[in-house]
């Protein structure tokens, strides 16, 4: 008997509720352990206070960490007709990370094992609720940096892949069944098959797999992030726009022209796009030596960038950059 798996499944941070999942053969167990009801908020078992778990219910009760008792609200959805596949139990509860943790501990000293990252869809792929396109889709949304990233991962979430596939699958599979027929039947009984209609079959099952291929390979291969350079003149302010950008003190600032010689990059996410925000040494034509060197490597960098932002000093006497 396989392990019966828990783990906190919402986001760290306060909250008002925070939850943990279970799923395995003990989950009900597990729950009727450390879960009471108030008399008459569900069916229990002999001693009246633990709930008798059987076909899908939510319900309110009292959890039991050992320590103390806390307010939950428990969703049981016994397997197969959830989402790994096996008895899975939501505990609700309040999203104090001590309690949570609490919670979970007591989990796991009643013979809960902890999670491993991405088990729960694992078991999911394993017993055949997703595919496993599906489940790289799960992998990619939860790790999405941009709004990009975040759609391109629920169109695989979706099934997007699995429905370019199916109808190609089920080609192969009557081309698949008219070859045997022809090959295990006498003519008279099955009619004879032409090689060029099984061939037509498979043929156009190769094709669409050569270009859900292409769209695959172009879907992962995903180019480069577009590249934003922040350029002007020396102490122009560059610097100090790109730490307020990115939210870190990330490029030196001082009030000595020429203190970027090298040019700083950091991901940031314009209002959903994500992008390569670049910090350059400032412009200036009469530059010599390394700074020179500087120069011709800024100048290297604005031939790559999808946009140019040209940073002016808002204090300068004459308004110039």
């Amino acid at each position: 008997m396989r392990d019966t798996i828990a783990a906190i499944a919402s986001p760290p941070g306060p909250a008002r509720r925070g939850v943990i999942r279970l799923s395995g053969a003990r989950a009900a167990e597990l729950v009727a352990a450390c879960v009471r009801v108030d008399r008459g908020a569900l069916a229990r078992d002999a001693d009246g206070a633990r709930p008798s778990l059987g076909a899908r219910a939510l319900f309110h009760g009292w959890f039991d960490d050992g320590g103390g008792t806390q307010p939950v609200l428990v969703l049981w959805m016994p397997g197969p007709r959830s989402y790994t596949r096996e008895d899975v139990a939501e505990l609700h509860l309040v999203g104090a990370e001590p309690l949570l943790a609490a919670a979970l501990r007591r989990l796991l000293e009643l013979g809960a094992r902890a999670a491993r990252p991405g088990e729960f869809t694992r078991r999911a792929f394993e017993h055949g609720r997703i595919d496993l396109s599906r489940a790289e889709g799960v992998l990619e949304l939860v790790s999405a940096s941009s709004d990009a990233e975040r759609r391109a991962a629920l169109a695989l979430l979706s099934g997007g892949l699995e429905q370019r596939i199916a109808p190609l699958r089920e080609r192969l599979a009557d081309a698949r069944a008219l070859a045997e027929a022809a090959l295990d039947f006498a003519e008279g009984d099955t009619g004879d098959v032409p090689a060029h209609e099984l061939c037509a079959l498979v043929l156009h099952a190769r094709d669409g797999l050569a270009r859900t291929l292409e769209f695959e390979v172009a879907r992962v291969a995903l180019p480069a992030l577009p590249r934003v350079l922040l350029v002007g003149a020396p102490n122009a302010g560059k610097s100090s726009l790109y730490n307020a950008l990115v939210g870190a003190e990330r490029a030196l600032v001082a009030p000595i022209a020429g203190t970027t010689r090298d040019w700083l990059a950091a991901r940031w996410n314009a209002a959903g796009v994500e992008v390569e925000l670049v910090d350059t040494p400032g412009l200036d034509p009469a530059a010599a030596g390394i700074d020179r060197a500087a120069q011709q490597r800024a100048a290297e960098l604005v031939a790559t960038a999808a946009l140019c932002v040209w940073t002016i000093d808002a204090g300068a006497a004459d308004g110039a950059a």
